[in-house]
């Protein structure tokens, strides 16, 4: 039997604020991306379907790596991590 293999502490509050905020930020980023047109052209002879998965490429490498970036910088702070630096704030304001 194995044990221990999801961590299930973030399911709680800890991870829903993180979740919310993540899901804001990322769906923003995303959006002002594909508007500021920072998207990988086709030539017109490329079929639509594969033209259109390729317009979705910068916009989602570059969400992704904003939320590494954050992940990685968070590493280096007291709390390790962004649930953890959350839940204390959260926890702060409680009282």
């Amino acid at each position: 039997m194995v044990g221990n293999v999801l961590d299930i502490n973030r399911l709680g509050a800890k991870g829903m604020f993180v979740g919310m905020i993540g899901a804001f930020l990322a769906s923003w980023l995303y959006s002002w991306t594909t508007k500021k047109n920072w998207t990988i052209k086709m030539p017109d002879t490329v079929p639509p379907a594969v033209s259109k998965s390729f317009s979705a490429l910068i916009p989602a490498c570059l969400t992704l790596s904003v939320f590494l970036l954050i992940r990685i910088v968070f590493q280096f702070t007291p709390w390790g991590n962004i649930h953890d630096f959350f839940y204390e704030i959260v926890k702060g304001v409680q009282g």
